[in-house]
């Protein structure tokens, strides 16, 4: 400011610059925390649907997450990697589990559950910045 009180142009140039760099970590930065969120969840579901499995049926071998391997960016597709082998009943089972927790998060993810033997309990989610498509493997 001079004597009159008056902000000077360098001021406001400084400004402006900071903000245009501030705005543009701030997009990044909330693209990069939708993935994180997404992915985080999508292990926690997996992981308490088949916990959940092996506590309901003592027969049943120890079943466990390994990986989470994500890929593509139209949609990006997270892939579920387990200790063994699952069958179709078991990734069905991991598929709901995953909806339950992404919709603890807040997402809207029952209405994109699909269940078909094509499929294999893949679960789809539309987001405004990017689509997921969270699928399970065998080994």
């Amino acid at each position: 400011m001079d004597d009159r009180a008056q902000v000077s142009v360098e001021l406001i140039l400084f400004l402006a610059f900071v903000l245009a760099i501030i705005l543009v970590f701030a997009t990044y930065i909330a693209d990069a925390n939708e993935k994180n969120i997404i992915e985080t969840s999508v292990k926690l579901g997996a992981e308490n649907a088949t916990s959940t499995m092996v506590l309901l049926d003592r027969s049943m071998e120890p079943l466990r997450v390994t990986s989470i391997s994500v890929t593509g960016s139209d949609p990006i597709v997270m892939t579920l990697h387990f200790s063994r082998s699952v069958d179709y009943t078991t990734q069905k089972y991991v598929a709901e589990g995953v909806v339950t927790s992404l919709i603890s998060q807040g997402y809207d993810a029952e209405s994109n559950y699909t269940d078909t033997n094509k499929l294999k309990g893949n679960v789809t989610l539309q987001k405004a910045r990017h689509n997921y498509l969270i699928k399970t493997t065998n080994v």
